[in-house]
């Protein structure tokens, strides 16, 4: 998946009768987590790792029945998988063909196992005021993220970028029709890297909830989706610097929420030593450049990465107008310039570590 994101879709691909298995981005940046295991007397917490999505998936249930949390695993790793295939936008798959249809600019059936997904991120974009925009997939790709190794040294194509520069599609561009689509703007493509993770955790606690399932974690490369405890108390989760192995802060969990990190510090190149990163301003069509990480925490773990990426793009200067527009209590930026802003429900929150290292504002 392209890097760089509700769960009220139950992948179509796998519908299930009764007879068989349940239907089913402080300072930030949730890169790392900290879990203490369970002592003897609880019930115990069982592990599994799923690489996909261009990361590790680690799941943590917390059950006292071994064998259920096993075929829970069994599960979510056939369901991530099938994720990974349907969703990317660059290899042969649903999304890749959706692209090429769209851009023939007439009307065209929508897969099931896409729809929801394009709906999801039509309705985060028009509530972000269009900061998440996830119909520059063009653009993505034109910038060198599309690859498998983006550290790589990547010349941009500078001249198509321009030409798209000036006519950068919006979500807006995608016409629905029912089942039916169809795209306006022949530079659109959609990649759903800012939402694909966050809306697969959705999905994957609806399936742990069908197996009665009540105590989980799941951690997709740093971001995390949450319900209920771990032995009677909340998660404990440390929060690595950006741009070291510290630990920037200590957050608890509360019963059912996702935190979501978006970043300059993982998929990015060096350009004459400069910083060039993956997400991409929907406005100017370049980099960020303005903003290190941004954090956010939702009941919506597809919310929540959806804003974080959103508040990258906003910057210090729009960030305040899209957590208001996007209803977030929880949010957090730091700035390339060491400001670190967050609202005051997240400064209530976190345990701050080396604060004095940052120019803090509370909004």
């Amino acid at each position: 998946m392209a890097s760089t994101s509700p769960a009220h879709y139950l992948i179509s691909l796998k519908n299930k009768s009764k007879n068989n298995r349940p239907a089913a981005k402080f300072t930030p940046f949730l890169i790392g987590c900290t879990f203490i295991l369970a002592s003897c007397n609880a019930p115990q917490i069982h592990h599994h790792r799923v690489t996909v999505f261009g990361t590790f998936v680690d799941i943590r249930i917390q059950h006292e029945n071994e064998h259920l949390a096993q075929q829970a695993f069994r599960h979510l790793e056939q369901d991530f998988h099938t994720m990974h295939k349907v969703w990317h936008p660059w290899e042969a798959g649903p999304i890749k063909r959706v692209n090429q249809l769209l851009q023939l600019g007439e009307w065209f059936s929508a897969p099931t196992s896409v729809l929801p997904l394009l709906k999801e991120a039509r309705r985060l974009s028009r509530l972000s005021q269009y900061y998440f925009n996830p119909t520059i997939g063009r653009l993505v790709e034109l910038w060198g993220f599309h690859r498998h190794d983006p550290e790589q040294p990547f010349i941009p194509d500078s001249r198509l970028i321009k030409e798209i520069q000036r006519n950068i599609p919006t979500i807006e561009d995608i016409e629905f029709d029912n089942i039916r689509l169809r795209g306006r703007n022949r530079y659109l493509q959609f990649d759903p890297g800012g939402i694909a993770k966050g809306y697969a955790i959705d999905l994957s606690m609806q399936t742990l909830r069908a197996y009665g399932i009540q105590n989980a974690l799941i951690n997709a490369g740093g971001d995390l989706g949450v319900m209920g405890k771990k032995s009677d108390k909340p998660w404990n989760i440390g929060i690595r610097h950006p741009r070291s192995q510290k630990v920037l802060a200590n957050l608890h969990s509360m019963a059912d929420e996702s935190i979501f990190t978006s970043g300059d510090y993982q998929r990015y190149y060096l350009d004459n030593g400069e910083r060039v990163q993956h997400i991409i301003d929907p406005f100017n069509g370049r980099p960020v450049d303005h903003t290190v990480a941004a954090t956010v925490i939702h009941s919506s773990a597809a919310t929540a990465d959806a804003a974080a990426t959103a508040l990258m793009a906003a910057g210090k200067s729009n960030w305040k107008k899209v957590t208001d527009a996007m209803d977030i209590t929880y949010a957090m930026l730091l700035t390339r310039e060491g400001e670190l802003h967050m609202t005051a429900a997240m400064n209530d929150r976190i345990t701050l570590q080396h604060a004095q290292d940052y120019r803090i504002y509370i909004h």
